[in-house]
């Protein structure tokens, strides 16, 4: 989608992906400052977002190996 829509995707990318990873650790704050969830402790809460990153840190190289064109011959 950010390919199809970006004037320079790699750019854009550069901008989201680091918005996205702070954005995706919100519902992890509201479970430790709420414990809505009984049993929540601070180290897993910080085990949640540490996951987040690792899943960031595999798809983005993968998502850039995914996306190259083939060069034409």
């Amino acid at each position: 989608m950010v390919r199809n829509r970006a004037r320079n995707p790699r750019r854009t990318l550069t901008l989201l992906v680091p918005i996205v990873a702070v954005l995706s650790f919100a519902p992890d704050v509201v479970l430790l400052a709420t414990g809505f969830v009984p049993g929540t402790t601070t180290i897993a809460v910080v085990a949640l977002m540490i996951m987040h990153i690792v899943t960031i840190a595999v798809a983005v190289p993968c998502y850039i190996l995914a996306s190259r064109h083939p060069r034409e011959k």
